[in-house]
Parts: structure tokens; sequence; C-alpha cells
């Protein structure tokens, strides 16, 4: 396998892996975004964020596999790091 699918595969996996821990872990207001006083701003149910956050991951991986020919594949990788974040932002603001 190539190294930007084994990448790809693996973006999917991780986000796999957070939805189903959040399923467990995360509170039912899910916060999405926070004011700047730092009080939850904009919730949204737990099932919906979820599931964009899925698709979300699925759509970055996506669009690694698709540009697997690309030479240079920085875009999607920057595609999937940003997902990332926004994964990784959303769990902070809830835990």
């Amino acid at each position: 396998m190539e190294r930007s699918k084994i990448i790809a595969y693996a973006f999917i996996t991780i986000t796999t892996i957070l939805c189903v821990i959040g399923i467990f872990i995360l509170p039912d207001p899910l916060v999405i975004q926070m004011t700047l006083d730092g009080s939850p701003g904009t919730t949204v149910a737990k099932w919906l964020g979820l599931v964009i956050l899925f698709l979300f991951g699925v759509f970055g991986g996506y669009v690694a596999l698709a540009n697997n020919d690309d030479p240079k594949p920085w875009k999607s990788y920057l595609v999937m790091g940003v997902f990332l974040v926004v994964e990784i932002l959303i769990f902070i603001f809830n835990l």
C-alpha cells in the first residue's frame, strides 16, 4: 500500500474510534462553539454532532484517497489535519 492510502485509512479509523468513544463519554447537549466569556455558545444533540464529526472524517479520508495520484499530497494532509483539530477541539469543549 502507498503511504497516502495508509494515512487516509488511519485517519478514517481514528475518526471512527473517536466517535465511538464520544458516544460513551461526551454529554448529551454537545457544545460545538464557545463564546468569548467561556460559556457554551452553539450546542447540538450528541448523535447529530457525532454524525457530523464522522462525516467530516470520512470526507477528509476520501479527499486523501481521491488525490492519490498527486505527487505532492500536502493539500489532502492539510484537510485531514484541520478536521482532526476540529474533532479534538470539540472533545476539549465538552470534557
